[in-house]
């Protein structure tokens, strides 16, 4: 809880409507606020918070940030400040000094969501714990996750994202991590940070912003990550079992997941390391990960139709596209294969090199290749088969057609082809 009294210090601000109380959490879209939340009216091109500070009055919030002069909405208290998005970023910083839960930062280049989500189940069993909510991991979802932390709370877990550089090293300065994970280095926002050193030097800064008493958790495959801080994670071995992930760590104990995907048994090799290193005892580890369910688009299995359909379509880079249609063939070993693949985005000016290779690994993974998307052309052309579609609307019929029993099919694009009105065809066309 914050004094709604220490506001205008804390974020150099002042009055246009005084309030009393305290606040218990913010949020920046007045669809998801909550009684008893600040709500920062943040300016945009096409949406301006500032015009919707009567729904946040009738949502219950404690007070409005803003930063242009308003008419307060009767029985709202207003604070004006310069920068909204800066407000936030300080009221995180106050309330994280505050905080008493442990925190647990999870990073890298693929597999965060799906960390978080998993360490967030873990701990549960064991103690209190708030984690990100969805995919919040940059300059505004992190604070919103630490200010919607409940006080309460023994443990918090918060996604940090690299799409711009210095942004891993800041983002490790507000959460002021005692644990922190990074799941894996790849090819993720090259584009954005000038190759693959920038992308190294991201994540060397981040552990370099380590507290003293912090620990490091990185994988055993990156030696150029290991520090004195750190502890690294590995497993001996994995594999499926009825379409489960498996895995044996170096100590030899076992643990089974209730998804496929043997790059999920590597995130769960981390959560280990990091649930042990917070003192959870392995039987309750073993529950959380028996217990977790993966993020919507992103690794789910649904059966549809009599075919197992792999929805992987939040986002897509080299790396986890690979890993991608590494579980379908393994998911699919004996069993008829369709890889319904998209274009990857945001890849930079190697792009068509990373979409001809990945052309080459469907061709090699699945026993039928479908493309959608202008630079998935020459992924089409580099697996020298299969079927190519510019649009969604002029794959949607094909990719319906391949719903059979015994069938496993791959779902697998960026987030930005949305992917999922594909899955919408699919269940309308095995209703029908």
């Amino acid at each position: 809880m914050i004094a709604l009294d220490s506001l205008p210090e804390l974020l150099d601000g002042h009055w246009l409507a005084e309030g009393d109380g305290a606040l218990s959490g913010a949020s920046i879209d007045t669809r998801t606020l909550e009684p008893g939340k600040a709500f920062f009216a943040l300016p945009g091109d096409r949406v301006d918070g500032h015009d919707y500070l009567d729904q946040a009055s009738e949502r219950g919030a404690s007070v409005a940030i803003v930063q242009r002069a308003v008419e307060p909405p009767t029985g709202l208290a207003v604070l004006i400040v310069a920068d909204t998005r800066r407000a936030l970023w300080l009221l995180a910083e106050h309330y994280r000094s505050q905080l008493l839960a442990r925190v647990v930062a999870v990073m890298g280049s693929n597999g965060k969501t799906t960390t978080v989500r998993m360490l967030a189940a873990v701990l549960g069993r064991a103690m209190p714990t708030h984690a990100s909510a969805r995919s919040f991991n940059n300059a505004l979802g992190l604070p919103l996750t630490i200010l919607n932390c409940p006080p309460t709370a023994k443990a918090l877990v918060c996604e940090l994202g690299e799409g711009e550089r210095g942004a891993l090293a800041r983002y490790v300065r507000l959460a002021r991590p005692d644990v922190a994970i990074i799941t894996s280095i790849g090819r993720a926002h090259v584009g954005e940070l000038g190759g693959m050193e920038a992308v190294r030097q991201e994540f060397l800064d981040a552990l370099a912003g380590l507290g003293s008493s912090a620990t490091g958790i990185v994988p055993d495959a990156e030696p150029w990550l290991h520090r004195p801080c750190c502890t690294v994670f590995a497993c001996e071995r994995a594999w499926h079992e009825q379409g489960r992930a498996c895995f044996e760590l170096a100590d030899g104990t076992r643990w089974r997941l209730r998804v496929p995907g043997l790059h999920n048994a590597s995130n769960a090799a981390a959560v280990v390391a990091a649930a042990r290193q917070l003192g959870v005892d392995d039987p309750r580890i073993a529950d959380g990960l028996e217990r977790f369910e993966p993020a919507e688009m992103r690794l789910a299995v649904r059966e549809i139709g009599g075919a197992i359909v792999i929805v992987d379509c939040y986002n897509a880079n080299p790396d986890s596209m690979a890993a991608a249609l590494r579980t379908l063939a393994e998911v699919g070993e004996g069993k008829r294969t369709v890889a319904v693949i998209g274009d990857m985005l945001e890849l930079g000016p190697d792009s068509e090199a990373w979409h001809r290779q990945m052309g080459e690994i469907a061709s090699s993974a699945a026993g039928e290749c479908v493309f959608i998307g202008p630079r998935s052309r020459v992924a089409f052309e580099a697996a020298g088969r299969g079927s190519w579609f510019a649009t969604l609307d002029e794959a949607r019929e094909a990719v319906a057609d391949l719903v059979r029993p015994e069938t496993v099919i791959l779902l697998k694009a960026s987030r930005g082809m949305a992917f999922e009105k594909l899955l919408e065809g699919l269940d309308r066309t095995a209703v029908a």
